[in-house]
């Protein structure tokens, strides 16, 4: 029996630009370097050769079009006869071994271009270019064997591509293996051996799970009896960093079996960043006179919109885009070091320090960039990572995205500027004066004792160090405004 409608499907958009659109119970859209609307489906279908598959097949395709599809465990050996019924013009197949596995992928030739990379029974990869700017991306259909062994062969191969290739990744498909206990109800328990495989690869991979919305389990033994149900979640969306740098709130939303994945090329409607007080502003010569020119017997109410404009338009023409500025620096690095003068030139020399010195800086800022934006430490105790930092704040936002939600009578909100909106009339609508109190009961409640060790520790005076800690630890408040700039130094 072939699963009836859509199971997973990822949502995509760009931080500046989180564009969802909706139709029927879920569709999504994301700003890419693509310049055309582009969608594709990747579904463990348990065997195609059945009229139930086709029929939902075709209604998948009737309200979606898409451009390609991967279709896991066909159970066919030659898969020629779908490429005309489904309306697509190329395919790539890995045949079924007998009435076990097969993998097939289907596309348009006019909007994509599939270059084959390798292929074995568990997965296929390619590297897939929209048209007509050849924008390209790494892809990789899996439907893992049940056979333990031949997984552990498959964790082997793609850790092998990992290592070879950087740019932008998404693998998906059913991988036959669980990662945490939570992916699991009913039957025996996890085996955590295979479990701690499974993490290690994806570890390895530097791969990063979309997570899901809506219906955690994809596969399920079908039995009637609560008693003998087993839900296990098998089918899985990854990306690696180059992709959630470009696409970094993704989303992946279960209903009932494949993922539909959109990707949109119109951009939206940008949003205005909010202004951040850099730390490496501070250590510059020119903050100061920065401060004092916009304090100029003002109010703090006063001087603070008035320092936040000055202080905008005085980074961009001190600092520029610090990323923009890194890569043009690392460019001439390499024109000079690779220059047959360079050896006996004293200006390329003298140019060469000069500029190192000038990236190294560029690299500092940055790391205080992007250590300024994920709530963790690791810098202080010695990581400098940027890439990680980079990686911490794209994930976060990520998490804390609203999509979508419900209002007051049950109607999906999914326009960003109506969630907005609605949020804001909610929170206001609940704190007028204008409504009646309820009846509150009031509870009884025994005092609550102390030890006298605690009294006399709350009774104490604070300390200096107990308020600068406190004081450092508060998240940013009026206008964005850290402890950095409020010091007792004078910065």
């Amino acid at each position: 029996m072939s699963n009836p409608l859509p199971l997973i499907r990822v949502f995509t958009s760009q931080i500046l630009n989180p564009l969802i659109k909706f139709s029927g119970s879920a569709t999504a859209s994301f700003y890419s370097p693509m310049n055309q609307p582009t969608s594709f489906i990747v579904w463990n279908t348990r065997g195609v050769n059945n009229d139930n598959f086709r029929r939902d097949f075709k209604e998948l395709f009737k309200n979606h079009n898409p451009c390609m599809a991967a279709l896991l465990e066909t159970k066919m050996a030659d898969h020629l006869s779908m490429v005309t019924e489904f309306g697509f013009d190329d395919y790539w197949e890995v045949p079924a071994l007998g009435r076990s596995g097969g993998i097939v992928l289907l596309w348009h030739s006019n909007i994509l271009t599939v270059t084959r990379k390798k292929q074995t029974p568990q997965e296929m990869h390619a590297m897939i270019q929209v048209l007509p700017n050849n924008f390209s991306w790494w892809f990789s259909a899996i439907y893992a064997r049940t056979v333990y062994t031949d997984r552990i062969n498959l964790w082997n191969n793609l850790e092998a591509i990992a290592n070879t290739y950087d740019g932008p990744c998404l693998v998906a498909g059913a991988f036959n293996e669980v990662l945490t206990h939570h992916d699991k109800w009913g039957g025996c328990g996890i085996n955590c051996s295979r479990s701690s495989l499974f993490w290690s690869c994806i570890n390895r991979c530097q791969l990063i799970d979309l997570g899901f919305k809506g219906a955690r389990y994809t596969w399920s033994n079908h039995r009637k009896r609560r008693a003998s149900l087993i839900l296990e979640r098998l089918d899985r969306a990854f990306v690696n960093h180059s992709w959630s740098d470009l696409w970094p709130n993704t989303l992946t939303h279960s209903d009932h079996n494949p993922l539909l994945i959109t990707i949109n090329g119109s951009p939206g409607s940008k949003k205005n960043k909010p202004f951040r007080l850099e730390k490496f502003w501070v250590d510059h010569p020119e903050f100061s006179d920065l401060v004092k020119r916009s304090w100029e017997n003002k109010s703090l109410y006063d001087a603070l919109p008035i320092f936040t404009s000055n202080a905008i338009e005085w980074s961009k023409k001190t600092f520029g885009n610090i990323f923009l500025k890194k890569k043009k620096i690392l460019a001439r690095l390499e024109g000079i070091q690779n220059s047959y003068a360079f050896p006996t030139s004293s200006f390329l020399q003298n140019l060469d320090i000069n500029l190192c010195k000038e990236y190294n800086d560029i690299l500092k800022m940055e790391e205080e960039y992007w250590n300024l934006r994920p709530r963790i430490n690791w810098l202080a105790n010695g990581d400098a990572n940027t890439k990680f930092f980079h990686l911490s704040v794209v994930n976060r936002r990520r998490r804390n995205r609203i999509a979508f939600f419900k209002d007051d009578n049950d109607n999906w909100i999914t326009n960003p500027s109506r969630i907005v909106d609605h949020t804001f009339n909610y929170f206001s609508n609940c704190f007028t004066s204008n409504h009646s109190l309820s009846n509150v009961r009031h509870i009884q409640s025994s005092p609550i004792s102390f030890h006298k060790l605690d009294l006399s520790d709350m009774d104490r005076p604070l300390q200096d160090y107990e308020i600068t800690q406190a004081h450092r630890s508060k998240l940013q408040g009026l206008m964005a405004y850290t402890h950095i700039f409020f010091n007792p130094n004078g910065k």
